[in-house]
């Protein structure tokens, strides 16, 4: 079975696409993936050996000269390198930082309704992978579904099964078309979480399942002799996310300040931040920011934390734009082998499903970020450790995912 994934970004296992893709792709028998992106950043992945990346700068560079337009590689030995801040990283950083999103996609739609990616070498590459299936995250823009169209329109044979990540809807509704005639094209669809099923269900009327990342379970759990227990986090600071770790650095200041039982925040992002904001996460003896790292030494960092951590924003409006979406860090906290402690407001999913989280601990609100980490300080965290191991194996185990995942492709093609 060959599966071609398209996304608007490089497969990277430190972006949440890539991260999603590695764990639902990696290790599969009879299974051959590539990979098409609109993006000039490399890929950093240890499973895909097919790309094909088509650059905003190549079209443009195009109107003025003769300027090729996507280029096809391969890399033999798929492996993770060591994480990097292109120029078109901190570009992108840039946009988030000053909310130009929209204006961004508008452009975006602009450029790519040209088609002049749609040329020689794109219909070469569709040819000669020649994939059964197409695989990608749901997406509102215009930009997504006319490369969904073409690509289906010279592969009359391929099906496209469509992931909903987010809830692109609610914060697009000027876009109802464009999803509703996605999730029309494809022979399969999936949500990461049943309240997102149930409301493209009522809203677009088609069927779906619900799909989230597995948990590998190679690492184990170990008793942390530590004087100090680590707190990490280890993911983007946007959707306000900043905003509640530092907040949580305050409380462990607080705390440390006057209880024995000391604990340390250690943050891990690749998100481009203000120095305000880094010297905020920064508390002496309490909390630091520590930058990006690739995947695979965050993967050993989080074994090695005494708990690690998921939050979320208290702010209303970022609530909304997160409200229905799981964050896939849940799932590489409960394989990581260390304890779970999840901050944010109860009517977010991800929320919702840390509550059920056997031994996790949680804080619904700022105020209750206190008494949970003095319980954290205070706790046998061994014990909570294994309550969620056994938890995370009878309800995420990857080999299940992904089991379930190859027979519904099967059923389609």
């Amino acid at each position: 079975m060959k599966i071609l994934l398209l996304s608007n970004i490089e497969w990277a296992n430190n972006n949440a696409f890539g991260n999603t893709m590695s764990n639902l792709f990696s290790n599969l028998k009879d299974v051959e993936v590539a990979s098409l992106y609109r993006r000039n950043s490399n890929p950093n992945n240890n499973v895909c050996k097919k790309y094909y990346k088509i650059s905003y700068t190549s079209i443009i560079k195009n109107f003025f000269k003769k300027e090729k337009i996507g280029s096809y590689f391969e890399i033999e030995e798929p492996k993770e390198i060591k994480a990097d801040l292109t120029s078109e990283k901190k570009a992108i950083g840039l946009i988030h930082k000053l909310k130009l999103n929209k204006l961004v996609c508008f452009a975006e739609d602009l450029l790519f309704a040209t088609k002049k990616w749609d040329n020689k070498s794109f219909k070469e590459f569709l040819k000669d992978f020649n994939p059964n299936i197409v695989f990608c995250f749901a997406k509102a823009s215009k930009t997504h579904l006319l490369f969904l169209k073409t690509i289906l329109k010279y592969l009359p044979s391929c099906e496209l099964v469509t992931f909903v990540v987010d809830d692109i809807y609610g914060a697009n509704k000027n876009y109802k078309n464009n999803i509703a005639e996605q999730l029309k094209l494809a022979s399969k669809v999936y949500a990461i979480t049943p309240s997102l099923k149930k409301k493209y269900q009522e809203i677009f009327g088609c069927d779906i399942d619900v799909l989230t990342k597995g948990c590998d379970f190679s690492l184990p759990v170990t008793k942390k002799e530590h004087a100090v227990k680590t707190i990490v986090y280890a993911g983007n600071l946007l959707y306000g996310r900043d905003k509640t770790l530092i907040k949580l650095a305050e409380e462990i200041k607080k705390h440390n300040d006057i209880n024995e039982n000391k604990l340390l925040l250690k943050i891990f992002s690749p998100t481009i931040v203000d120095e305000a904001v880094i010297k905020a996460m920064n508390k002496d003896g309490a909390s630091e920011f520590l930058g990006a790292k690739p995947f695979s030494e965050i993967v050993e960092i989080l074994n090695k934390a005494d708990v690690v951590l998921q939050v979320e924003s208290f702010d209303e409006k970022q609530k909304k734009i997160v409200k229905h979406s799981f964050s896939t860090k849940i799932t590489d906290c409960m394989q990581s082998g260390s304890v779970l402690f999840a901050i944010g407001p109860k009517e977010v999913a991800s929320m919702q499903a840390a509550e059920d989280i056997e031994g996790a601990f949680a804080a619904f609100s700022i105020e209750e970020i206190s008494d949970a980490i003095k319980q954290i300080a205070n706790a046998d965290l061994y014990e909570n450790a294994l309550k969620t191991r056994e938890y995370a194996k009878e309800h995420f185990s990857i080999e299940k995912v992904q089991q379930k995942l190859i027979e519904d492709f099967k059923s389609i093609i």
